[in-house]
C-alpha cells in the first residue's frame, strides 16, 4: 500500500510564510548586533587615540665602543690637570721687604684719630659712625707719601673716598692712601719705596665738612687696625 506525503497547496503556503518570518529574524537579529556593536565601541574609544611609540634601544653589544687608548687620552689643546698638586697663588706679601721703620704719609699733624668700632660723630653726614682712619690735615696738591716699601694693588676712583690707593706694605699689612687727587696717583702694581709719592691730596666727599686731609686706613690680616699702633708710633710723634 503507497502512502501519499505530498503537501496540500495549503500546506505549502503556510511552510513558505514561516520560512520568511524565520529569515527575517534573523535579519533583524543581525542588524540589532551589528547597531550594538557599534553604539558600544563608539562609547568607549576616544576619538584621538595616542598610540604610544614603541622604542628599542640598542643592547649593549650592538653600541659604539671607544678603543682602550682613547679613553685616558690628553688633548694637546685640552692639559689633564687632574693630578696636578694645588698650589696657593702668590701675593704680593712674599715679595715686599720692608724699611726698617715706618714714615708718615703727610706730617705729623692729626685731625681726627681711628675710633675703630667706637661711633663717633660725621659733620658731613651729620650722623654717628666708625672711623676706621687716622686723618692727616693739608692742602690741595700737597705730596702724599708711601709709610714703607709696598707693591701697589689698586688705583680706584671713588665716588665717596675720592680716588683711593691701595698699598701691600708686607707682613699682612694693607694701607689705603684715600682722598688723593685723579690722575696723581702711582699706577697698579708699581713698586714703591718708603717716602715715595703716591699722589697729591685732594677732596674726600664722605668728610668734606673735615676740610682737605688724607684719610689713612690700615688692615693687618683684613681686620681694621690703630695706624698709630700699625705704623709703630706712640701719641707723642703727633702734634
Amino acid at each position: 500500500m503507497k502512502t501519499d506525503i505530498s503537501l496540500t497547496k495549503k500546506q505549502r503556503q503556510r511552510l513558505a510564510f514561516y520560512s520568511i518570518v524565520t529569515v527575517c529574524l534573523a535579519v533583524a537579529g543581525a542588524a540589532s548586533y551589528v547597531s550594538t556593536y557599534r553604539t558600544v565601541k563608539d562609547a568607549n574609544t576616544p576619538e584621538d587615540i595616542t598610540v604610544p611609540l614603541e622604542i628599542t634601544m640598542p643592547s649593549v653589544d650592538e653600541q659604539p665602543k671607544i678603543p682602550d687608548e682613547q679613553v685616558n687620552e690628553v688633548k694637546d689643546d685640552i692639559p689633564d690637570t687632574r693630578y696636578e698638586p694645588e698650589t696657593e697663588p702668590q701675593s704680593a706679601v712674599a715679595t715686599v721687604t720692608r724699611a726698617e721703620s715706618f714714615s708718615l704719609p703727610l706730617g705729623n699733624a692729626v685731625s681726627k684719630h681711628a675710633s675703630l668700632s667706637e661711633l663717633v660723630y660725621s659733620k658731613t653726614m651729620e650722623d654717628w659712625r666708625a672711623h676706621n682712619g687716622i686723618d692727616f690735615p693739608g692742602a690741595t696738591g700737597d705730596p702724599v707719601k708711601a709709610v714703607n716699601n709696598g707693591i701697589v694693588l689698586s688705583v680706584k676712583d671713588d665716588a665717596l673716598w675720592g680716588t683711593v690707593v691701595e698699598i701691600d706694605h708686607g707682613e699682612g699689612m694693607i694701607a689705603r692712601y684715600c682722598g688723593l687727587g685723579k690722575g696723581s696717583t702711582v699706577n697698579e702694581g708699581d713698586t714703591v719705596k718708603i717716602n715715595d709719592k703716591v699722589g697729591n691730596l685732594s677732596v674726600i666727599p664722605i668728610e668734606s665738612a673735615d676740610g682737605v686731609h688724607l684719610h689713612f686706613e690700615v688692615r693687618i690680616n683684613g681686620a681694621y687696625a690703630d695706624p698709630i699702633a700699625a705704623l709703630g708710633k706712640t701719641p707723642e710723634d703727633f702734634n
